[in-house]
């Protein structure tokens, strides 16, 4: 349908926000990654001091984002028309934690933690996004990373390597003290692999990206205790920034309420072939 705003080999993590309007996006100024907004024509610079991993609130007058301004990459929050400064969400964290998702009701934050001793172990966790901040982890389930919050609150969308192989994952979000059966099922829903699951605005569909970078949706029914899944169906062939297929890129993609896909797609550097002649002589007679 068309491009939004000028092309940046640095620009990574575009989120559309809620009115459809403007995007946020993370990049590089001066070797320092930071929090755009894109509004038209116009980027403006949101956050000084770092900034990436932008998370719309569901009205779209916040933003959360990571940063690593007081050492460990943490959770922070700031208004989207940078009237204050930025506030930290997770005071006293030493794990290195990623926002991914805001749930509809404005009332949780969904992230995932990595331990930097570890390097792997990630936990998805939820942050209150009230004046306390209370936060509470999710049990481990296949090293669930990336998740995304359903439009009525109720299961979380994530990919996890619980087979060996990157795949998509449903969760409930069960409440604090729950069976622990109960707190650990998931469903898997893509099939030959697949990454960085975003709902559509209905929660009738989900959207992944499979190992050869094609945009897949599957249909969802989370009306009952379990998901009922439907048979993946490829979409388009994304072209997207790093191929689709890393674990360890962010989603570099995002839906809009409305069903149109912002992908941030690879820049064409293709070189123009050179063709070589031997032996030319324009001056030889036929």
């Amino acid at each position: 349908l068309g491009s939004v705003g000028d092309a940046d080999g640095t620009l990574v993590q575009p989120r559309v926000a809620p009115d459809g309007r403007r995007v946020a996006f993370a990049r590089d100024v001066a070797g320092t990654a930071d929090i755009w907004i894109q509004d038209g024509a116009r980027a403006n610079r949101l956050t000084f001091g770092g900034g990436s991993w932008p998370v719309w609130s569901p009205d779209g007058s916040r933003i959360a984002f990571v940063s690593s301004r007081s050492g460990t990459a943490s959770l922070y929050e700031v208004p989207a028309n940078g009237a204050t400064e930025p506030e930290p969400l997770l005071a006293g964290e030493t794990r290195v934690s990623i926002p991914t998702s805001w749930s509809a009701d404005g009332r949780s934050l969904l992230y995932f933690s990595i331990d930097p001793e570890l390097g792997v172990g990630a936990t998805l966790g939820i942050v209150a996004m009230d004046s306390e901040h209370a936060r509470r982890s999710l049990p481990k389930s296949g090293g669930n990373v990336h998740g995304s919050f359903s439009p009525d609150g109720r299961w979380i969308a994530a990919h996890g390597n619980r087979s060996g192989r990157n795949e998509v994952y449903v969760r409930p979000v069960v409440p604090p003290g729950s069976a622990d059966a109960e707190a650990r099922a998931q469903w898997q829903v893509s099939d030959g692999g697949g990454i960085f699951a975003v709902w559509s605005a209905d929660g009738r569909e989900l959207y992944y990206l499979d190992a050869a970078g094609e945009m897949v949706a599957v249909p969802i029914d989370t009306r009952g205790d379990a998901p009922k899944l439907g048979a993946p169906e490829v979409l388009f062939q994304t072209h997207i920034v790093g191929g689709g297929v890393d674990r360890g890129q962010s989603r570099q993609y995002d839906v809009s309420a409305d069903g149109r896909f912002l992908i941030n797609t690879e820049l064409d550097n293709a070189v123009a072939p050179i063709t070589l002649i031997q032996n030319w002589d324009p001056e030889a007679k036929p």
